[in-house]
């Protein structure tokens, strides 16, 4: 009972704020380092998640139950990035089914890229579903992992907030 409320209420946030950034009080595109761990004083830096020295990472692995991973992305000390991982044991099928009907309509039509690699003795398969609003890009990625057996090893839901005029100038 207690996680269908949890459930509901992050559904129904989801689709009154309609912006991820909403959800992170004061936060807006270009904040600094400091500010954002004025919100979140748990964050660590996060070098692993770096694709580049110009671009700083700070995660914070205690934000709520459903995420296990928080994390925000910096490019010459202003926010373009915002990245959850949802934790396992939330991120079922209902739950994505869920999610994505709460991003449909709150942003409308969404492309959809599907992809299916090899990676050694495992097939990674994902899905990428799209939403652009103003210069802000919102996707939200389901990643499985399949052994040799088409057995499901691994699955991931990631959902990714992206300010376009910061991250196309690196």
């Amino acid at each position: 009972m207690k996680k269908a409320v949890f459930f509901l209420l992050i559904v129904i946030n989801i689709m009154a704020t309609g912006d991820l950034l909403k959800d992170f009080g004061l936060l807006k595109w270009e904040s600094s380092p400091a500010l954002v761990q004025i919100y979140y004083e748990d964050l660590v830096e996060d070098p692993v998640f770096s694709t580049s020295r110009d671009i700083q990472v700070f995660s914070s692995y205690e934000h709520r139950d459903d995420i296990s991973r928080l994390s925000f992305y910096f490019y010459q000390n202003k926010l373009f990035k915002v990245e959850a991982l949802y934790s396992r044991e939330y991120a079922d099928l209902s739950y994505l089914n869920n999610k994505v009907e709460a991003m449909k309509s709150q942003y409308g039509l969404y492309s959809l890229r599907e992809k299916t690699e090899k990676v050694g003795f495992f097939t990674k398969k994902s899905r990428l579903l799209a939403w652009a609003k103003g210069a802000t890009l919102i996707s939200l990625q389901g990643i499985d992992l399949y052994d040799e057996n088409e057995i499901l090893v691994d699955s991931d839901l990631l959902e990714v907030h992206e300010y376009y005029p910061i991250s196309i100038k690196f």
